[in-house]
C-alpha cells in the first residue's frame, strides 16, 4: 500500500468515526419534558370538571354521561394551535396543584360543594383575564375558559345532550312558523 492511498484510508475511517461520534451524541440532547398533547390519564379529570359544570340531573345526564373528557382530548390535541394547546395542558397541570394548596385534597377527591366553589373562583380569574384581554393587557385566553367552552360546546352537541337536555328536531323537517313554548320547557337543539 502507498502512502497516499494510506493517508487517504484514514482519513475516511477517521472523519467516519469523527461523524458517526457527532451524530450519537446529538441524540443525548436533554428533551423537554413538557407535554405537548393531553392523554388519557387526563380523561378522568376532565370528566369530573365537566361534571361539575352541567350536573346529572333528574331530567337528563350529565357532562361524564356525555363523555366529555374524551371530546376535550381530541379537540385540544388536534383542533388547538399550539399556543392554544400549551395554554390549557399549562392550566389543567397546574389546576391539581392549586386545588391540593387550597384544600389539601385533589379535584377528584374533594366534595361536590368545594369543587363547584373551587370552579367558582376559577371562573373568577378567568373573567378577569378575559377583561384583560379585551382590554389589550392580556394576549392569551385563560385555561378556564377555554375548559368552560369545550364543556358546553360537547355536552350540547353530543347525543346525550341534544336529545335529553334539549328538544332534539331533525333538519330538515316540517316548518311551523308559530310554536307555543310553555314554561319549563326545554330549549330547541337542531342540527
Amino acid at each position: 500500500m502507498k502512502r497516499r492511498e494510506l493517508i487517504v484510508k484514514l482519513g475516511v475511517i477517521s472523519g467516519t468515526a469523527f461523524f458517526a461520534t457527532s451524530g450519537l451524541l446529538n441524540g443525548c440532547n436533554l428533551i423537554d419534558l413538557k407535554r405537548s398533547a393531553l392523554t388519557e390519564k387526563d380523561i378522568p379529570l376532565m370528566d369530573e370538571i365537566g361534571e361539575t359544570i352541567i350536573p346529572t340531573t333528574a331530567t337528563s345526564p350529565g357532562a361524564r354521561a356525555a363523555k366529555i373528557g374524551v371530546y376535550m382530548l381530541a379537540m385540544v390535541n388536534d383542533c388547538y394551535n399550539d399556543k392554544q394547546r400549551k395554554v390549557f395542558i399549562k392550566g389543567l397541570n397546574s389546576f391539581d396543584t392549586i386545588c391540593l394548596q387550597q384544600y389539601k385534597s385533589s379535584f377528584l377527591e374533594l366534595d361536590p360543594i368545594n369543587k363547584k366553589k373551587f370552579l367558582i373562583q376559577l371562573d373568577g380569574e378567568a373573567k378577569i383575564v378575559s377583561a384583560n384581554k379585551n382590554s389589550g393587557t392580556e394576549k392569551s385566553e385563560h385555561y378556564f375558559s377555554m375548559l368552560k367552552k369545550l364543556t358546553i360546546s360537547g355536552y350540547f352537541t353530543s347525543k346525550i345532550g341534544a336529545n335529553q337536555a334539549l328538544r332534539y328536531e331533525a333538519v330538515p323537517g316540517k316548518f311551523e312558523g308559530c310554536i307555543a313554548y310553555k314554561k319549563g320547557d326545554k330549549p330547541w337543539a337542531t342540527n
